[in-house]
């Protein structure tokens, strides 16, 4: 019994990495830029968090309550991918192109990371 109860365990847990990462555009809550603004973390509507990193710095991030995702795939359902853009509408508003940044990654955003994050937030700010 304890042998299924280990192999269970270890299935469930394969399971539970190898299940895909969906942020759906139109689910998006909150963006807060990550520390160096070659990532930002979005919280959707659900509470969940997740990790969206870039190849490069992003401009957009200046102006987190005006960003969207623009996605190849078009459907309301649609999840965020490699390929896509972050934009930020604040400069369409006066006729230009706005700001955007190609995904590079996508992943669940976790507690490690979110206290990795904390330790170098708060290193940034004794560097200061």
């Amino acid at each position: 019994m304890r042998n299924a109860a280990l192999v269970f365990l270890v299935l469930s847990t394969v399971s539970a990495m190898a299940a895909p990462v969906c942020l759906q555009r139109t689910q998006t809550a909150a963006f807060q830029p990550r520390l160096g603004n070659r990532a930002v973390i979005v919280t959707d509507h659900a509470k969940q968090k997740f990790l969206v990193s870039f190849a490069g710095a992003c401009r957009a991030l200046d102006d987190t309550s005006r960003l969207g995702f623009q996605t190849m795939e078009q459907s309301r359902l649609a999840c965020v991918e490699r390929g896509d853009s972050l934009v930020s509408r604040r400069d369409t508003d006066f006729g230009g192109l706005g700001r955007s940044c190609n995904v590079q990654k996508i992943e669940a955003y976790t507690p490690e990371m979110e206290k990795a994050d904390a330790v170098a937030h708060a290193m940034d700010r004794v560097a200061q």
